[in-house]
């Protein structure tokens, strides 16, 4: 359940970035949105595979 929840907030921080939800401080610098976009995406890679790794051997013994 945990791995699930941590893909979700992954994307819904790629969503909150594209929908610019508040405007940024002049004294505040964002991070770029490919970077965030590729990182969440990867984040999002790694969470399914550890679901699938720990989903797997557990469908195999049934």
């Amino acid at each position: 359940m945990l791995i699930l929840f941590s893909g979700i907030c992954f994307s819904a921080a790629v969503w909150r970035e594209g929908m610019r939800v508040a405007p940024p401080r002049p004294d505040t610098r964002r991070i770029p949105s490919w970077l965030l976009i590729s990182a969440n995406g990867f984040l999002v890679i790694v969470t399914l595979a550890a679901l699938v790794g720990i989903w797997l051997p557990h469908a195999a013994l049934r």
